[in-house]
C-alpha cells in the first residue's frame, strides 16, 4: 500500500495484519513495483516503510518459504532492490519484527524505533538460519551483534538494537510517523543525484580496505560531482557560500537523541 503523506515522501505500508505482516509472495511482489515505481518517479525523494496492525513484520511466510527456492529468491531480491534503491529509505518501527521483518529494517538506510518495537531472529530454533538477511544485519549492526541474535534467538528491545545499530533513533509512538516526516524532508534538501551518489558510494566502502585506489577513484567520484549540473545550479545560488559559511552563527546543540 503506497500513501503520500508529505511532498517527496512515499510511504509504503505493510498491510496484512491477519498474517502479522509476514512476507508472502504477492507481498514482496507489490513491495518491488512500489520501489520500482518510485525509482520512475522523479518527485519521489524518500521512502518510509511502515505497518498496520499489532506486529510490524513477522518475518518471512513460512507456509510458502518451506514450498521451495521462488519465495526465499523474491525475498532476497525485493531487500537488494531496497538496499541499492536510489531513493533513501526510513523504516518506521513501531512493533514487533522478527527473522525477515528485522531485516528489512536492516536493510533501509535509516530507522527510527518506539518504546513497543522489540526484534527477534528466531531462524536456527525452527531448524533453518537467516542467511537472506545475514548481509544486511551485518552491515547495520556488525558481525558480532548480529551473530549473537541469530544463534540465540532471544527477544531484544529498542535500547539494545539502538546501542548496536540496527536502529537511529528512539521515538514516543505520536512521534513515529512526524519525524520520519521531519527526516524525509531534511532528506529532500539534497540534489537527488547527489543523494544517489553519495548512498551508493557509502555502501561500495562499507568494510573495504582504506587503500590509494580508493582514495584516488573517491576523489574522482567527488570531481565528477562537483562539475555536475546539479554542483553548478546549486552553487551558483550561493557565489559567497565559503564566506556565508565561515560566518554562520553554530546556534544552539541539538537534543539527545536516546
Amino acid at each position: 500500500m503506497i500513501e503520500r503523506p508529505a511532498d517527496g515522501a512515499w510511504l509504503l505500508r505493510l498491510h496484512r495484519p491477519d498474517r502479522r505482516n509476514a512476507l508472502d509472495a504477492a507481498l514482496v511482489a507489490e513491495l518491488r513495483a512500489a520501489l520500482a515505481a518510485a525509482d520512475s518517479d522523479p518527485d519521489c525523494r524518500s521512502l518510509l516503510i511502515a505497518a498496520s496492525g499489532m506486529v510490524f513484520c513477522a518475518g518471512a511466510d513460512l507456509d510458502e518459504m518451506a514450498s521451495g527456492g521462488p519465495a526465499a529468491a523474491g525475498l532476497a531480491s525485493f531487500l537488494l532492490e531496497l538496499h541499492q534503491h536510489s531513493r533513501p529509505s526510513i523504516a518506521l518501527v513501531h512493533a514487533a519484527a522478527l527473522g525477515g521483518g528485522v531485516g528489512l529494517v536492516a536493510a533501509c538506510d535509516l530507522a527510527i524505533g518506539t518504546a513497543n518495537a522489540r526484534f527477534r531472529l528466531p531462524e536456527v530454533r525452527i531448524g533453518i538460519l537467516p542467511a537472506v538477511i545475514a548481509p544486511y544485519l551485518v552491515r547495520a549492526m556488525g558481525a558480532r551483534h548480529a551473530m549473537r541474535h541469530a544463534l540465540d534467538g532471544e527477544w531484544f528491545g529498542p535500547e539494545a538494537a539502538l546501542a548496536e545499530g540496527l536502529v537511529h533513533e528512539l521515538v514516543g509512538g505520536d512521534e513515529l510517523l512526524p519525524r520520519g516526516l521531519a527526516l524525509a524532508a531534511a532528506i529532500a534538501q539534497g540534489a537527488p543525484g547527489a543523494l544517489a551518489t553519495c548512498k551508493r558510494t557509502f555502501n561500495e566502502v562499507a568494510g573495504r580496505p582504506i587503500d590509494a585506489a580508493q582514495s584516488s577513484r573517491l576523489a574522482q567520484v567527488f570531481a565528477a560531482a562537483a562539475a555536475g549540473p546539479e554542483a553548478r545550479s546549486r552553487l551558483a545560488r550561493l557565489p559567497q557560500a565559503g564566506a556565508a559559511a565561515a560566518s554562520a552563527p553554530v546556534g544552539p546543540e541539538p537534543p539527545h537523541r536516546r
